[in-house]
């Protein structure tokens, strides 16, 4: 066994202030650029052989796939399915009308498919649950007489309405829109697009005509319209309304998301995924609501600490974009939800804002997903088409910690082949994002994360995230220059195995976990693989060597493998209180 003293300076990772930590880098980081340049290429443990050809041991994926549940996954075999080829994260959309118990019946099966290791008995794959909430949108309404859509000719005139008594009653001259504000928000000569961007309408005037309503500071307006389409068009009811660049007047969450989110917390969600964010005072309401939900739980074997679920802010719009670093601030995690944002921004900018967003991520050290129409095409065919091959492997190598499916695992026709695919793209991805081609000064990472937000959050008492940063880079740093096979870390909470992540390490992390919440929360993260032992002491010195046998058992390490293992513990002696370890260990 080597310890950290023999691989670093002395003082690195033990308490080592920021001025120490970089006065002992230099020659450390010249020795290692040395030994890397002549190793780019050898073998990198479980991930891929000398010839750079990609294999996958035991299941081992390093960026996450994301599946949305309906009606084509839904049965217990075709989930089953997903979860054999890769699925990580099981996404609930409440964006339309659902019935809790349909729900509830969903994340049963969901909880219930087992593990790819469960020939094992051990408790691996442990898949995380993401509640996706509808937010605050913007739809039209119904039509008269129950007509499902009205034709709309080109360059006809049409007025929004924001009066209820046109909510069921719409014409082709007349349609409602459940927007109050909509008056004073639209501007004359401004865009209002419908149903997805597939209806434009150019603004010809805001009419505020006088109406008695129950709330006066919210008169009923209408606006008159042109359609700027070049074609006929067709309008269905209940379509989606966006209104570009403006800033809107709604609330952070709905009456119905509160009740979506009460649910989500009866039944332990993992995740919540926010919807149509536009500023950081959201995140906090969501975030508050959340707490003061889990306040009125009881603890359980499962989450024996209350940690609420992980709040995913969805970037959807042209305001969110503006205020994207103080949401990302406050946020858990990002996603880059592509589908309204390319109705919200000019479609040739979504690229752009996606790598930027993908790459702040990254730097503040927090999990992203890249979401929409990834492979599209595959929820009518059986293979996606070279395009989207390319923008799943583009989203892994900007940095993505998960890539999603939506309507192709939710209904489209081949579901499982669309993980499969999505799959092998991500495996090719994340095999030469694995084999960098360039030295990269390790120390610049920890440098631009702080430059940019705070440091992995942690509540240990007497434990600075200085200290957690320090000796997470480490880690990560010896595992690739040792050319390690993988790397333990044995945590309670979750933190040290969060801020490893965040140096995103080149070969797979076991994360031996005590709490079957932290377990699943921790599957947003690239490269993380939680593993719940029966038997785990508390993340001791003690757990070590049931960690490494425990890894070889599933098959992820064998004799003469190495691995680096790193740890934080607590001391009952009263002039420690607390250490945090890191090392080396040849597999027997």
């Amino acid at each position: 066994m080597a310890s950290l003293s023999s691989m670093f300076p002395r003082g690195l990772g033990q308490g080592a202030s920021k001025h120490s930590l970089r006065a002992a880098s230099t020659p450390l980081l010249a020795s290692l650029a040395a030994r890397r340049s002549h190793s780019l290429f050898q073998t990198r443990g479980i991930y891929a052989d000398a010839t750079g050809k990609t294999y996958e041991r035991q299941g081992l994926v390093m960026t996450r796939i994301v599946c949305t549940i309906g009606p084509a996954s839904e049965p217990q075999d075709v989930m089953q399915a997903l979860a054999d080829e890769g699925m990580k994260i099981g996404r609930l959309n409440f964006s339309h009308a659902v019935k809790y118990e349909e729900m509830s019946e969903k994340l049963k099966t969901f909880r219930g498919i087992k593990a790819t290791h469960r020939r094992v008995g051990i408790n691996f794959n442990l898949r995380g649950a993401l509640l996706d909430t509808k937010g605050p949108e913007i739809r039209t309404g119904s039509f008269e007489g129950g007509v499902k859509h009205v034709e709309i000719p080109s360059g006809a005139e049409i007025i929004l309405t924001t009066d209820p008594a046109w909510k069921d009653k719409g014409t082709a001259e007349k349609v409602y829109v459940d927007y109050g504000a909509l008056g004073r928000t639209c501007k004359k000569g401004g865009n209002i697009l419908l149903d997805d961007g597939i209806i434009k309408l150019e603004v010809i005037e805001p009419l505020h005509r006088t109406f008695h309503t129950a709330n006066p500071a919210m008169p009923i307006t209408e606006t008159l319209c042109v359609v700027k389409n070049r074609n006929p068009v067709t309008l269905g009811a209940r379509k989606g309304t966006n209104i570009p660049g403006a800033i809107l007047e709604l609330p952070a969450l709905t009456e119905r998301d509160k009740q979506d989110l009460q649910w989500g917390v009866e039944n332990d969600v993992d995740f919540v995924a926010a919807s149509f964010v536009r500023k950081a005072a959201d995140v906090r309401s969501v975030i508050v609501h959340l707490e003061r939900l889990m306040a009125k739980q009881k603890p359980t074997e499962a989450n024996p600490r209350l940690v609420r679920p992980v709040v995913i802010s969805k970037i959807e719009n042209a305001e969110a974009i503006t205020n994207f670093d103080e949401i990302l601030a406050e946020s858990d995690g990002i996603m880059v939800a592509r589908g309204d944002l390319g109705v919200e921004v000019p479609f040739q900018d979504v690229f752009t804002a996606q790598k930027m967003m993908v790459k702040k991520c990254n730097d503040a050290g927090k999990p992203v997903i890249v979401a929409t129409q990834m492979l599209d095409s595959m929820m009518r065919n059986p293979r996606p088409t070279r395009a989207e091959v390319s923008d799943v492997g583009n989203a892994v190598l900007d940095g993505a910690d998960c890539v999603m499916l939506s309507g192709e695992t939710a209904a489209g026709k081949y579901p499982v082949e669309s993980v499969q695919a999505m799959r092998n793209c991500v495996v090719r991805a994340d095999t030469t994002l694995d084999h960098p081609d360039e030295v990269t000064d390790p120390l610049s990472v920890l440098k631009r994360a702080r430059s940019f937000t705070s440091p992995v959050r942690t509540s240990r008492p007497g434990l600075t995230s200085e200290e957690l940063e320090a000796v997470a880079l480490c880690t990560v740093v010896a595992a690739s220059e040792l050319q390690a096979d993988l790397i333990i870390v044995l945590t309670t909470r979750g933190n040290f195995a969060r801020a490893v992540a965040k140096h995103r390490p080149q070969i797979p992390v076991m994360v031996f976990c005590s709490e079957l919440k932290v377990a699943r929360q921790l599957q947003l993260f690239r490269g993380l693989f939680p593993v719940l032992p029966p038997n785990l002491q508390g993340a001791t010195v003690e757990d070590i060597p049931e960690a490494i046998r425990t890894a070889k058992e599933i098959g992820w390490v064998k004799a003469g493998d190495k691995v680096v293992v790193s740890n934080y513990e607590l001391w009952a002696d009263a002039g420690i209180k607390q250490s945090m370890n890191l090392r080396v260990f040849p597999v027997q």
